[in-house]
């Protein structure tokens, strides 16, 4: 495929003294941007970053930016889901934000990246659906959450996943009205989106490099990475797994993964709460 190809052109580009002094740093158990194995960079959320959005927020993870913004729409329900209402999540990739993407239509990286937000999100049962209904099989609310990379210093997933997350967090939703049959969003009057706190989310993503596991790869270590491991947890429930690149992952990898995932959930879950409401 064309971005396989491209990542491995890119792969390239990576000069051998950069490589070595990844791996260098990597064998002494330290790595070359001076974090530990299994430190993560600074998580920073600006809520309601896009004042025409239902919701939107600013996430920065190191220097990685992504932003989400959402908008709401009146549609029709799923014909399997005629009581609740429907979220879309997209990511439009631009060129300005990292040189794999390219001008177009969202390439497949941005593709799967929207899908793993939507499967982390979706699976813990986070937006309260059922709350979305205007008139059940006819009407309900549909949430479309677009993602937009600003900057890509590596690890873009977890960041366009904390963007679409602290966006839910302070969405509003517009009342409606019906002029006759037809329903009408009035956007003078808006409650907030209805949402299981209990069951927020959390993601990480972790890579592979030679036999170590760290975790928040940046650009660099992405680029040299056999895999890497996404894992999203609700409670004390795995609820997303994604695994990308061809190398492989033992059973020791994955254990230390969900380990080192359940031991940092609550704390980035206080971390975002404060963040986002104070």
């Amino acid at each position: 495929m064309a971005s396989e190809f491209l990542y491995l052109v890119r792969r390239e580009f990576l000069s051998n003294i950069e490589k070595e002094s990844i791996y260098n740093y990597l064998s002494k158990g330290r790595r070359l941007d001076g974090r530990n194995l299994l430190e993560m960079r600074e998580l920073r959320l600006t809520p309601n970053y896009i004042e025409k959005a239902e919701g939107s927020c600013l996430a920065e993870l190191g220097k990685t930016k992504v932003v989400a913004g959402i908008k709401i729409s009146i549609g029709s329900p799923y014909p399997d889901m005629p009581d609740k209402g429907a979220f879309i999540v997209n990511m439009e990739t631009m060129p300005v934000a990292s040189p794999s993407f390219e001008l177009g239509p969202p390439n497949e990286q941005g593709i799967e990246y929207a899908r793993v937000v939507d499967r982390a999100i979706r699976s813990a049962e986070f937006i309260k659906l059922e709350d979305l209904v205007i008139e059940s099989g006819k009407y309900v609310y549909l949430l479309f959450i677009d993602l937009y990379p600003l900057d890509d210093h590596g690890n873009l997933l977890d960041a366009a996943f904390y963007a679409a997350l602290g966006a839910l967090l302070v969405t509003k939703i517009p009342k409606v009205e019906f002029d006759g049959e037809r329903p009408v969003l009035v956007r003078e009057e808006m409650k907030p989106l209805s949402l299981n706190m209990e069951s927020m989310p959390i993601q990480l993503t972790y890579a592979k490099i030679m036999d170590k596991i760290i975790l928040d790869p940046n650009y660099q270590e992405e680029l040299i990475a056999e895999s890497k491991l996404t894992m999203a947890i609700a409670g004390n429930n795995i609820v997303a797994i994604q695994k990308s690149g061809g190398g492989p992952l033992d059973i020791d990898d994955v254990l230390l993964v969900v380990n080192d995932l359940r031991s940092r959930a609550k704390t980035i879950k206080d971390l975002v709460n404060k963040q986002i409401f104070g």
